[in-house]
């Protein structure tokens, strides 16, 4: 069942409502981490300090999720580190789906993993997007790389 274009519209409204109350939107020039230049910033790590935007946020994200992807679509959702986190354990508590995160690089301690939490073999995961892509694309290469655990340890 697909989201229809008022309620679309709606929501992004109330989303660049949520971004301007609480300066998270700033206009200038910036680089973002795949290195391109873009007039406008999106800081989603604030969004997360204010308890309210951030629900209605995520909230969001798992009715567009539910209506345009289908949880029935995918086994886990995936955040990338540092921004997607808090976002994406959010979304798949409300989804009820097994959470893990893929770091930028392998831990230098501990278990040196670059993929937290448990993926199967054939599994499929739910990605949220970056701001610029090039972070997820590399963390998507990441993730299918991993060992593939054979237990729950």
């Amino acid at each position: 069942m697909s989201v229809d274009d008022s309620t679309l519209d709606s929501m992004k409204t109330e989303f660049c409502n949520i971004l301007k109350k609480i300066n998270a939107l700033e206009f200038g020039t910036f680089r973002l981490t795949g290195g391109r230049i873009t007039p406008y910033y999106v800081d989603l790590r604030l969004i997360p300090s204010f308890p309210d935007a951030f629900r209605r946020v995520c909230n969001f994200s798992v009715d567009l999720i539910s209506r345009e992807i289908g949880p029935e679509n995918f086994d886990r959702v995936a955040g990338i580190p540092t921004a997607g986190i808090a976002f994406a354990s959010f979304i798949a508590y409300r989804l009820e789906k097994p959470f893990l995160y893929i770091r930028q690089r392998v831990r230098r301690s501990g278990r040196e993993r670059r993929v937290e939490g448990v993926l199967m073999p054939g599994d499929r995961r739910l990605r949220p997007p970056r701001q610029d892509g090039g972070g997820l694309r590399e963390a998507c290469k990441e993730g299918n790389k991993a060992p593939q655990p054979n237990n729950h340890r």
